[in-house]
């Protein structure tokens, strides 16, 4: 029967409608009686749970009979999971159930895990005894299975285990098996490495060592401290395996989590998302002590045989903080005092044995293991739910307190001080940061809210110049694109001076190569026209610079700027940028460009199939004007990404902002491409239409008596047209711009139509119908 948490889970997720059956274990049992054509016998248990809100949701049954077991997976998928719920009707080894949309296996079919049907094979027997070096006489006995994820085996002769196996996805048989490598180079080790495998489909065999799981409850305290005293070995070893996650990376997997158990949990959900924002606050204070660690440390990990200890399961073994080893041992033993599996004196007396053992050896950073134990248990708030504790909601709830009273406990950190010297966060500014957590891809970055964090994290920048005493008074989150980048300011106090930094954060990882090629260009003389670069911090995925001084130039102009003397400054400092001497590494050909626009143009006729036509017509037309400019062999560094919102005018002086895109190619991209969103924008009402004609004619002007020949206004205008069809495609992604979309097509398209062999800007500016608009 469903439980009534459960069912309100059910009830709320439309999108699934066998979520209701495969979470009631007794609706599951009799869905598989009735469509197996040869059932498991027996009443099952619920083993195993993974569940993704309005995707999909995996349960596991196990039936036990005897000395074997038989498992059955069922798979509740989503209604708009169109393509899945086909692929699982036409196999054959799915039987699926169509009324609820839920896909049924059994065992060994399994949809990721190669390795349980070629193991339980009979007719494949001998082969994969010889394959893995094992008896003639083996047989096979199922301990833990995971569906799609993992199954471990013990392969026995006449009732005596001789070796344990596991079966792994792709990616994690790779890493397993690095892991076990490098085991076997540290024979001193209480470990048990891999003597054979079968990459093909993710085997690993590891003899069988003797003995009994760490009993937590009876065994004594030596033993504990002794499996401390065993990791420590580890963490002391030199392992050749697989980098941990970065702390970007950390805090983006802990979103998930959040993300996740906030789906069938939502009461937790904003105590998780400020536990996130707390983590990535510590994470962030100093870099972390790196050694290679077991990865999934508890007492199920230890084996005591003869009162020596051994460490088993290594496949998650990477180059990472040792911290995080002892934390999931903490944090599985609060989960069990939360459990009333354990009381609280027992589990205090565990974790001081533990750490006895390991500190005779190993330094303890206690700050650095708290909060590492407040992460870990966080880690373990999905397995209330996951593995089916009847009272899953309340032990939930339990795990996020527990883990923010961890946080709580920690000596001055977490909560940002209000001093003297820092500004209070006004409410607006708060939802933004808050706004920023909720984006799985960038919630790592509200670490740096907090201007203690944010000064810890300025300090472990390289690539830039030695600033001593960085404080930051402040910091304001700019500019925040969901799913892809944002931009953080900070009011910073170095040597005395105050200034504004500006931190521009990736969410796909840090821009390396626009960092270098940014101080190329600050190196090769572009000091007056481009902000100072400040350097890198690639654990928050940031590049950082000075902000420059300045309003954009469409206020300078709208101001009432001379655009004659506008256009001059500007074609100063863009002529500044074309002639250095720089090689940026990256080349712009107008092959690119019209691949851009055709995929660009592309993309817009299936978006908005009624104006296919004028689109393909319009296509075939900018191919024509092109043409020409294939002929043309100059080549210089270019911003590549030049328009107005990229121009700072101050004291008279025109400055270049974002230099992400550099890249050597024709110089009149850059002009053809910034008169053409002047132009965009004007059509647009954004600025008055005189103001522009005459900016874009003095600076285009300016710019063929600058280059001296590179720069022609004939292969300007051309590249005006293929900025233009461009911003079509854009037009259409931005609310604002769209209900233009259907005259600027019209005009784009009249204009080509008048288009001749040579193509002057003033005729363009001088459009009737253009200035009308």
């Amino acid at each position: 029967m469903l439980s009534p948490s459960d069912r309100v889970v059910a009830v709320r997720d439309r999108a699934l409608p066998g979520l209701a059956t495969v979470l009631d274990v007794e609706a599951a049992a009799a869905l598989v009686a009735a469509m197996l054509p040869d059932p498991p016998a027996g009443a099952p248990r619920m083993t195993y749970t993974r569940y993704k809100p309005g995707a999909s949701c995996l349960v596991s049954l196990q039936y036990d009979d005897g000395e074997a077991a038989a498992f059955v997976t069922l798979k509740a998928v989503g209604t708009e999971a169109h393509e899945k719920w086909a692929k699982y009707r036409e196999s054959s080894r799915v039987v699926s159930c169509a009324d609820e949309r839920i896909a049924i296996r059994r065992f060994p079919n399994d949809g990721e895990l190669a390795g349980p049907r070629w193991l339980l094979d009979p007719a494949r027997r001998e082969q994969v005894l010889a394959t893995l070096g094992l008896p003639a006489a083996c047989t096979f006995r199922v301990i833990a299975y995971k569906p799609e994820r993992r199954l471990v085996a013990m392969a026995q002769v006449r009732g005596e285990p001789v070796a344990v196996i596991k079966c792994h996805d792709g990616v994690a048989f790779a890493n397993a098996l690095t892991a076990h490598r490098a085991l076997a180079r540290l024979p001193h080790l209480p470990v048990s490495p891999a003597t054979a495998w079968e990459a093909k489909r993710g085997v690993i065999v590891a003899p069988w060592i003797g003995g009994r799981l760490l009993d937590l409850r009876a065994d004594p305290l030596d033993h504990v401290s002794a499996a401390g005293a065993a990791l420590a070995a580890v963490h002391d070893g030199t392992m050749d395996v697989r980098a941990g996650e970065t702390d970007a990376d950390a805090n983006v997997g802990l979103h998930r989590v959040a993300a996740a158990v906030s789906g069938w949990s939502p009461v937790v959900r904003e105590p998780l998302r400020l536990l996130v924002g707390r983590l990535a606050q510590l994470r962030a204070e100093s870099p972390a002590p790196v050694t290679p660690i077991h990865g999934d440390f508890y007492a199920k990990q230890v084996l005591v045989h003869d009162g020596t200890i051994s460490l088993l399961d290594f496949d998650e073994c990477t180059l990472s903080d040792p911290h995080i080893d002892l934390a999931i041992f903490a944090a599985h033993l609060e989960r069990d005092v939360l459990r009333r599996g354990c009381t609280r004196e027992r589990a205090t007396a565990l974790v001081a044995a533990l750490l006895d053992g390991y500190g005779r050896s190993r330094a303890v950073d206690m700050r650095r293991f708290t909060w590492r134990t407040a992460e870990a248990l966080m880690r373990l708030t999905p397995h209330p739910f996951r593995h089916r504790d009847p009272d899953w909601p309340t032990l939930t709830e339990r795990l996020v307190a527990r883990a923010q009273s961890l946080l709580d406990g920690i000596p001055g950190a977490i909560r940002p001080r209000r001093t003297g010297s820092c500004t209070p966060v006004k409410p607006v500014e708060l939802r933004a940061w808050a706004r920023l957590g909720d984006d799985t891809a960038l919630a790592f970055a509200t670490a740096l809210a907090s201007p203690e964090t944010a000064t810890r994290v300025l300090a472990q920048r390289h690539s830039s110049p030695a600033v001593d005493d960085v404080q930051v008074a402040s910091t304001a989150l700019v500019r925040h694109k969901a799913g892809r980048r944002c931009m953080v300011s900070f009011e910073v106090c170095d040597g005395g001076a105050t200034s504004t930094w500006l931190g521009k954060v990736r969410a796909r990882g840090v821009d390396s190569r626009a960092a270098i090629v940014h101080r190329m260009l600050w190196d090769a003389g572009a000091r007056d026209v481009i902000a100072e670069p400040l350097g890198v911090v690639d654990g928050l995925r940031m590049t950082l610079q000075r902000r420059l001084p300045g309003v954009p130039l469409v206020t300078a102009l709208a101001q009432g700027g001379n655009p004659g003397t506008l256009a001059a400054a500007l074609a100063q400092s863009v002529s500044r940028v074309h002639e250095l001497d720089v090689h940026p590494g990256r080349a712009w050909t107008l092959d690119d460009e019209l691949r851009i626009l055709r995929t660009r143009l592309a993309s817009l006729r299936l978006a908005q199939p009624e104006h296919a036509r004028p689109l393909l017509w319009i296509m075939e037309r900018l191919d024509g004007v092109a043409a020409p400019l294939a002929a043309r062999d100059h080549v210089a560094v270019l911003h590549r990404d030049l328009y107005h919102d990229q121009v700072l005018v101050h004291e008279g002086r025109c400055l270049l902002v974002d230099l992400d895109l550099v890249a050597t190619g024709d110089p009149a991209l850059d002009c053809g491409n910034l008169v053409a969103h002047l132009l965009e924008l004007q059509w647009r009402g954004g600025i008055a239409a005189r103001v522009v004609s005459e900016f874009c004619v003095a600076f285009s002007a300016e710019m063929v008596v600058r280059a001296a020949g590179s720069i022609t206004e004939d292969a300007i205008v051309r590249h005006v047209f293929l900025a233009l069809g461009r911003l079509l495609e854009i037009a259409s992604r931005h609310t604002d711009r769209a209900a233009f979309l259907p005259a600027h097509l019209s005009m784009l398209g009249d204009r080509l139509a008048e288009c001749g062999p040579r193509l002057e800007l003033a005729a363009l500016m001088e459009v009737p119908a253009w200035l009308a608009a």
